[in-house]
C-alpha cells in the first residue's frame, strides 16, 4: 500500500516526464509530428498500466481515507494530463476501479452497523413520556419534525420501533459517505446523481435485502415481533422517497 507522499511523488513524476517531452515536442528543431506520434503511443501503453497501478493499490487500502487519497490524486493527476493535451478517456477506468473498491469498503462497514441496530432493536412501538425523550436519531426524523408532532401532548406514541430512525440516519449517512468521493471529479449533475443512486442501490441489495431477510426469518416465530417488523418495513418504504429526495438535493 503506497503511502501519500508516494501517490503524490509517483504521479508527480509522471506529468513531469510528460511535460518535459511535450515541451521538447514543441521546442526541439526538427522534433516535428513523429515526436508527438512517439508521445502519444507511449501515453497509450502508460494508461493500462495506470489502471493496473489503481487496482492493486485500492485492493490494498483498508481505510476510507486511504482510497479518498487515492481518488484525489487520481483526479489531479487526470486534470494535469487532459490540460496538457494528452486523451484522458481511458483513466476513467481507473477512477471507476476506486470507485468500487470505496463503495464495496462502505458496505461492509454499513452492514455491520446496520446488522448491531438490528440486533439491539426492541421491536417494541416508541412512547416519548416527554421532551427529553425526544434524542438524535429520533429528534431528527421526518415524523418527529412535523408541527403537528410537535403540537401532540406528551406521552407521544410512535407506530414504528427505534429502530426505524436509526436506520434511516444510518443510511442518510452512507449518502454522505459516498459524496466524498464524488467531490471535485469531473461529473455532470446526471451523473452524479446516477453514481450516488448506483452506489446506494448497491446498500439495499447487497446489505439491507440479506438483513431484511433474515429478519422476517427469524420473526416468523414470533407474531407480536413480525407485527412490529411489519409495522417498521412499512414506516421505511414510506421513509425511502425522503431519502431520494436527500440524494437529490446532495447531488
Amino acid at each position: 500500500m503506497a503511502s501519500l507522499r508516494n501517490y503524490s511523488e509517483f504521479f508527480s513524476t509522471l506529468v513531469g516526464f510528460f511535460l518535459i517531452d511535450d515541451y521538447l515536442c514543441h521546442t526541439m528543431p526538427g522534433a516535428g509530428s513523429s515526436y508527438q506520434t512517439y508521445l502519444n503511443d507511449l501515453w497509450a501503453n502508460v494508461v493500462p498500466k495506470l489502471v493496473q497501478f489503481a487496482t492493486k493499490n485500492a485492493e490494498g487500502c483498508k481505510t476510507n481515507s486511504e482510497l479518498l487519497c487515492l481518488k484525489h490524486y487520481s483526479v489531479l493527476f487526470e486534470y494535469t494530463m487532459a490540460n496538457l493535451g494528452f486523451h484522458t478517456a481511458g483513466l476513467a477506468e481507473m477512477l471507476e476501479l476506486i470507485r468500487k473498491q470505496y463503495s464495496a469498503l462502505l458496505i461492509g462497514q454499513w452492514r455491520d452497523k446496520i446488522k448491531a441496530i438490528v440486533a439491539d432493536d426492541n421491536y417494541t412501538a416508541i412512547t416519548l413520556n416527554s421532551s427529553k425523550d425526544l434524542v438524535p436519531p429520533l429528534s431528527t426524523y421526518l415524523a418527529c419534525c412535523s408541527p403537528e408532532f410537535s403540537a401532540r401532548a406528551y406521552p407521544r406514541t410512535l407506530a414504528f420501533s427505534p429502530m426505524v430512525p436509526k436506520l434511516f440516519m444510518a443510511i442518510r449517512d452512507y449518502i454522505d459517505a459516498s459524496l466524498l468521493f464524488v467531490e471535485n471529479v469531473d461529473l455532470s449533475w446526471t451523473e452524479l446523481e446516477d453514481t450516488l443512486s448506483r452506489s446506494t442501490n448497491s446498500l439495499f441489495t447487497d446489505c439491507l435485502d440479506g438483513v431484511i431477510n433474515r429478519l422476517i426469518t427469524d420473526a416468523e416465530k414470533d407474531l407480536i415481533r413480525l407485527i412490529q417488523l411489519t409495522i417498521n418495513l412499512t414506516e421505511l418504504e414510506s421513509a425511502c422517497e425522503h431519502l431520494q429526495a436527500y440524494l437529490h438535493e446532495h447531488a
